[in-house]
């Protein structure tokens, strides 16, 4: 009992004892939406949280079911038993309505995956041991994985072909990674799983190919839609890159210190015809950085590309 007796440890809860379980919580959710991918700015591709939204009219109060931050999350197509969503509860809103209101109080659950939690560690920097602090790309992937404890990663190639160099760029592990994957013109994004996928060969796009389908059994998957709208903007046209390095280098008396380089290259053609825009892009090159620079320009398109793509879908009983 605290504050009478003694401490007996002998009588404490043994943590290997317990189990969690999954407890399913979908059935008074009203609506739920899931949002997953990468955060395009022209051909620079860097780090997007997913999230997982969930909102319940009457139920799911955090206080009665023992819901709190950082709980985990999975969301599962049950008839396949696939993984849609893995992540850890980041915010919970409880709403109460007035007395006499058709609702008590709605809830509202916000989940975030990996990236949040990349994005919530903050390192201070990364060089190997050798005198100039220079790396191979593999090696510097490798040792910011191992920065953040019980990280799983996938990658596609070993081949990245790029050397690193030494940093002290005071900035989130998300943040560092970005700019990792972003010195090759490579990607990454995190699994529905919840694990980092790194692609080093950049990301193709696939083609979408809209067509009028009569047949319109939805348990065939097929949709008909009653109008489409697809829209870009000139100022989607890349013409100029900016590419920003955090080196570092020793000063007089040995230690390391920032030494940020910045370069700017453009695209004379985007820039007369369409005006076009300027991106910028994180990266720590140790070489090569205006060649990297105009790989950006070459990858991104010459003309403005589709930026939103809007669809009426409808079935035999209506819109």
């Amino acid at each position: 009992t605290w504050n009478r007796h003694g401490w007996d440890i002998r009588s404490w809860a043994v943590t290997d004892s317990v189990t969690e379980y999954w407890q399913d919580i979908t059935a008074p959710v009203t609506d739920l939406t899931v949002t997953r991918g990468v955060q395009a700015n022209g051909p620079a591709l860097t780090a997007r949280v997913g999230t997982l939204t969930i909102r319940a009219v009457d139920a799911l109060s955090p206080r009665a079911v023992g819901i709190h931050h950082g709980t985990p999350v999975k969301l599962i197509h049950w008839p396949t038993r696939t993984p849609i969503y893995t992540g850890v509860i980041t915010d919970l809103t409880v709403t109460p309505h007035k007395p006499g209101a058709r609702a008590r109080y709605e809830v509202t659950i916000t989940a975030s995956d990996t990236v949040a939690r990349l994005a919530a560690i903050t390192r201070y920097g990364a060089k190997a041991d050798d005198s100039d602090g220079s790396e191979a790309w593999i090696a510097r992937l490798d040792r910011l994985i191992k920065s953040a404890p019980t990280l799983q990663y996938t990658l596609n190639t070993k081949d990245a072909g790029a050397r690193m160099c030494p940093t002290v760029w005071e900035t989130s592990l998300a943040k560092h990674i970005d700019a990792l994957t972003a010195s090759i013109l490579g990607s990454w994004t995190i699994t529905r799983a919840g694990v980092v996928s790194i692609i080093v060969n950049r990301p193709t796009t696939p083609t979408l190919a809209f067509v009028d389908e009569t047949d319109t059994d939805l348990n065939r998957g097929v949709w008909s839609y009653t109008s489409i709208a697809n829209e870009w903007s000139a100022s989607d046209s890349i013409a100029h890159v900016t590419l920003t390095n955090h080196a570092a280098e020793r000063d007089d008396n040995g230690e390391w210190r920032a030494h940020d380089t910045e370069l700017t290259v453009s695209d004379p053609t985007a820039a007369d015809a369409w005006g076009g825009t300027a991106i910028s892009v994180d990266t720590t090159l140790a070489a090569d950085l205006e060649a990297t620079a105009r790989r950006y320009l070459t990858a991104a398109s010459s003309e403005p590309t589709p930026t939103r793509l809007t669809l009426a879908p409808c079935h035999p009983h209506g819109p």
